[in-house]
């Protein structure tokens, strides 16, 4: 029994063999899939995604590269979201330094925001992490400590 704990199978490049993505899937014994939103809108359709299909769950959060502030009506969304039972985690969350499309500053702002909420809602976290290992490790360390 395998879980493949990342795919973004909501990607308009899945829409025309989603099902025998996920028959091929089962046949090599995954057994269960992971879908991480990277917004709102993504969350959105990874939890859609995780009600239309049993063997995949969803994970809502806001990735590091998009660009916009994570601000209060952002946090309730993502707390109605995670209160239904087919999401299993936050994530996509993190910081990605590679792009440099939102400032470090920001990222770790709100990387900081969604493990608080991962916390409070008992929930683990889908990390992503590029050229920002460091930062990603101290985070992660101050947040375990607290």
């Amino acid at each position: 029994m395998l879980t493949d704990t990342h795919c973004h199978l909501d990607f308009q490049i899945f829409d025309q063999d989603r099902h025998q993505i996920l028959e091929r899937a089962a046949q090599h014994k995954v057994t269960r899939i992971i879908n991480p939103g990277t917004n709102i809108e993504t969350s959105k359709a990874a939890l859609q995604m995780a009600n239309q299909f049993t063997s995949v769950s969803a994970a809502v959060g806001i990735h590091p590269n998009e660009d916009f502030d994570l601000d209060k009506s952002t946090m309730q969304q993502l707390r109605i979201l995670s209160s239904h039972p087919n999401v299993v985690a936050i994530g996509e969350i993190g910081l990605d330094y590679f792009r440099n499309i939102t400032p470090p500053d920001k990222q770790k702002h709100r990387f900081r925001i969604q493990l608080d909420l991962a916390s409070e809602l008992g929930l683990p976290v889908i990390v992503h992490c590029r050229d920002a290992y460091e930062d990603t490790i101290n985070i992660i360390s101050e947040w375990q400590s607290s």
